[in-house]
């Protein structure tokens, strides 16, 4: 009898516990599920829209196409580990039922290629009422280029604006190693030279109601370092600025040879707005 009420004891005991991890767990994720939809403009919107550059070399024979960066696509692998099967750090334990809860919930991501041209993007079906992490700069990333043209942007790489009135040509060097403050009190600034310089900011598109991201860098390895910054520091971000925008000069070393790996950079400047 002692045995078989030691038996009950110990089934109820374990139903508890697991009950109670269960319901922490379901907790646990459906607060960080929430921040992390808030903070990527996913709790009223559930599309985003990753646009590359596009590489391509104007003056070429063939009709217009679309190269991207090496770079570039290692960024959209970051942004796949993000939005993918578990976006959020939980033990093994709980992995399958982070999952079955993104299978519900999952949000509709799409990679795109940035047109040539500014006048080449089409609002009424891409971009409007659409969410955005835009990789690279103005000299060819033309979604970057409208939102500069819009003086959206509170941090540019230098020589960014010489890239708006004209796409130039892949090898043709337009960018400096350093950046710029664009508005604010500290407009004009430049900050951070001697650093493989990269920018993140998060401004929202009050005219599409949506919330765009820029990770752009000197080099296609700063914004590839850039995009994996983001991936790997928005909830830290979102404990700092909540889903207010934001903008960070990031600094990387600075070296002839490209990163072949990540390493966390030093923040030059953050303007929280």
């Amino acid at each position: 009898m002692d045995f078989l009420a030691s038996l009950i004891s110990d089934i109820v005991a374990n139903v508890i516990f697991w009950v109670g991890l269960g319901f922490l767990t379901w907790l646990s994720i459906k607060t960080t599920q929430s921040r992390f939809q808030k903070f990527f403009g996913l709790d009223t919107n559930r599309t985003l829209v990753v646009y590359l550059s596009n590489l391509w070399r104007l003056g070429e024979a063939r009709p217009p196409g679309c190269v991207i960066s090496g770079f570039e696509f290692r960024a959209t692998e970051s942004i796949s580990s993000l939005f993918g099967i578990i976006p959020f750090r939980f033990p093994n334990l709980v992995r399958g039922l982070v999952d079955a809860f993104w299978t519900r919930n999952r949000p509709r991501i799409t990679v795109s290629i940035s047109p040539l041209a500014v006048d080449d993007l089409e609002f009424t079906s891409m971009i409007e009422f659409t969410n955005m992490i835009v990789v690279g700069g103005t000299p060819k990333n033309s979604v970057r280029r409208y939102y500069f043209r819009t003086n959206a942007l509170y941090l540019a790489i230098e020589g960014e604006e010489r890239a708006l009135d004209h796409t130039p040509d892949v090898f043709e060097k337009v960018l400096l190693p350093s950046v710029r403050v664009m508005k604010g009190q500290r407009k004009g600034e430049i900050i951070g030279k001697g650093y493989n310089l990269a920018i993140v900011e998060k401004i929202r598109d009050e005219e599409h109601g949506t919330v765009v991201f820029m990770c752009v860098g000197y080099r296609g390895d700063s914004s590839w370092a850039a995009t994996e910054y983001l991936v790997r520091n928005w909830s830290r971000l979102h404990r700092i600025t909540g889903n207010k925008v934001f903008a960070l000069c990031l600094g990387f070393p600075k070296s002839e040879v490209h990163m072949d790996s990540y390493m966390e950079p030093i923040i030059l400047a953050s303007f929280p707005l």
